[in-house]
């Protein structure tokens, strides 16, 4: 209605059909909430809904038809509640109505109940927590053999969390207009973890080759937070590009392993092995297991099972960078 107000003068007058008496409909309501039934119907009714419509349920059932239907009404913004209710509604409803008829559980919440309408003694923000605790417990794993006897239902209902009783008043009423619900206070919402810098960021390689100088920039445009795996593979073929630029640049002999390729790199960039600089550089070709080292790089590429993450990468990218830069300077 809103949607064609806005387009003009809504309609004045609408078509309708007007059935005898409620079994006469119920081929129809059937259909309208059946299913979408290509067209002619509309989204289900939910396991509440459907419950309701039967109008065939037992005592324990009704009951808890009856009480489900009141906190729904009650609390029209708890989304949680009313997941819950759906839930406890599609599989436990004659298991909860035993547990509502009980006098424990109705002492417990200040429930009374006059010509099949409830009322209660609390008002609907001292009980929240009470129903989302209960139809949690429901919706999750509390079966009838649970509660089947009195002193069943009463074990389970000490372990519930009990209104103030301070709080309690002598006369009952519904539970949607007991009070107005108090408004629980918006929680902070924490202030994002900052994203990680783009790798290899300030590095100049512009004495490199053009295929390296092109392959930095690539890497430089890519998010560590989105493109971990990538730029774990472009960065070592930067590291890998750098050293043989830099091997063949001074006529050194370039090994297979690109392991003893950074070693030969850095025995002329750091004879002495003091730059802390290259300390990184170096515990990688100390340690083969170390986050440095060029099998961690060789895994990233080659190991379906090893996985690159933001952090290890940029750590990673980070460390090496200094060792690639001296690389170019010294070009």
């Amino acid at each position: 209605m809103k949607r064609l107000a806005s387009k003009g003068s809504p309609p004045s007058e609408v078509d309708c059909a007007i059935a005898p008496a409620r079994k006469d409909a119920e081929h129809w309501m059937e259909n309208r909430h059946g299913g979408e039934s290509g067209g002619a119907g509309v989204v289900p009714w939910n396991a509440l809904a459907t419950n309701r419509f039967s109008q065939k349920p037992g005592r324990e059932a009704g009951a808890a038809i009856r009480f489900l239907e009141e906190v729904e009404r009650a609390y029209p913004k708890n989304e949680v509640l009313h997941d819950l209710i759906q839930r406890v509604a599609a599989k436990r409803l004659t298991t909860l109505g035993r547990l509502v008829l009980d006098a424990s559980f109705k002492e417990r919440i200040g429930l009374a109940e006059e010509n099949g309408s409830l009322s209660f003694h609390y008002p609907a923000s001292a009980l929240e927590e009470f129903f989302e605790h209960v139809l949690g417990d429901f919706a999750a794993d509390i079966g009838v053999s649970q509660i089947r006897t009195k002193e069943q239902r009463a074990e389970y209902l000490s372990s519930t969390p009990e209104p103030d009783p301070g709080i309690r008043s002598t006369d009952a009423t519904p539970l949607s207009t007991a009070s107005v619900k108090k408004p629980k206070p918006k929680p902070k919402r924490p202030k994002p973890a900052p994203k990680p810098p783009r790798p290899l960021d300030d590095l100049d390689l512009s004495s490199m080759d053009p295929k390296t100088q092109a392959v930095l920039r690539e890497v430089k445009t890519l998010k560590l937070d989105r493109t971990p795996h990538a730029a774990a593979v472009l960065i070592r073929a930067i590291l890998e590009l750098s050293v043989d630029n830099y091997l063949a640049s001074k006529n050194l002999k370039a090994q297979d392993k690109l392991s003893q390729r950074i070693k030969k790199c850095l025995t002329r960039l750091d004879p002495k092995q003091k730059d802390e600089r290259f300390k990184a550089i170096r515990a990688g070709l100390a340690d083969g297991t170390s986050l440095y080292a060029v099998a961690t790089l060789h895994a990233f590429v080659h190991n379906k099972y090893f996985h690159a993450d933001p952090t290890t990468i940029g750590s990673f990218a980070a460390n090496i960078e200094p060792f690639l830069q001296a690389l170019n300077d010294d070009v």
